[in-house]
């Protein structure tokens, strides 16, 4: 799926978040390729320009956790381009990961920073697999595309299958059954998400079976949500059978 975003100086950017690739120029291993497509005034640009990527761990405001880096006089024919990033060891440590660019036109000192962030998906993550090099005591995989559990303290943890599933640190025997992009976030352990998509759970001892955009708060314990549809439980014990909660416009 593509987004496009567009920045205040009238730059429009246009992300291909499937061209994502793994480099093989570093032993290391911890590169990556990023392909995308930039507009310039509505049109195909075409020329040199300046871009600048940082990492964050939140999708707005935060603290940068690796980068800036800068790739100066990436070249850009009929709108498309190519770039090496690299930010080293340690940045993709299981959690979820923005990407922010900012762009400039060669030879222009000032960056204009695009927004939303983008969330790296999911060839940040076989980074993560790699550098990691084990996952945590006793924990296990069954398969799937872009999973990952901490090498931190998420002892017994299990992921079943799915795509860019998340057990985070210090979640100890916790387990996500499948889905796509649910995330048992640090400190949650004894948590099962049955599966569904964008499901997460902030506190210990929680279960959401499934469906959409569910969430369980922080400081609760023994949460429920059946499934449905961006529900929300932030009480000890409670439960949250179904059903839907409507986002404000």
């Amino acid at each position: 799926m593509k987004t496009c975003i567009r920045c205040v100086f009238g730059l429009w950017f246009l992300f291909t978040m499937c061209s994502l690739q793994l480099s093989t120029a570093r032993a290391q291993g911890t590169a990556f390729t990023y392909q995308g497509r930039l507009n310039d005034s509505g049109g195909a640009a075409s020329g040199t320009y300046n871009l600048k990527f940082s990492l964050f761990n939140t999708n707005t405001t935060g603290v940068a956790i690796a980068g800036p880096v800068t790739n100066n006089s990436v070249v850009v024919s009929n709108g498309l381009f190519t770039v090496l990033i690299d930010f080293g060891a340690g940045a993709f440590a299981g959690q979820s990961n923005w990407l922010e660019i900012a762009v400039a036109t060669n030879g222009v000192t000032t960056f204009s920073t695009l927004a939303p962030r983008q969330q790296l998906t999911p060839t940040p993550y076989a980074i993560f697999a790699e550098d990691a090099a084990m996952l945590a005591n006793g924990a296990a995989m069954g398969g799937g595309n872009g999973n990952s559990i901490s090498p931190s303290g998420a002892t017994d943890s299990f992921i079943g299958g799915g795509t860019l599933n998340q057990v985070l640190y210090n979640s100890l025997y916790a387990v996500i059954d499948g889905g796509q992009n649910n995330i048992i976030q640090a400190n949650a352990g004894l948590s099962v998400i049955g599966g569904g998509q964008n499901n997460q759970t902030a506190s210990g001892w929680s279960v959401i079976g499934g469906g959409n955009g569910n969430s369980v708060g922080s400081g609760t314990v023994g949460s429920t949500i059946g499934g449905g549809y961006f529900n929300t439980n932030n009480g000890n014990y409670a439960t949250v059978p179904g059903g839907t909660v409507l986002r404000p416009a």
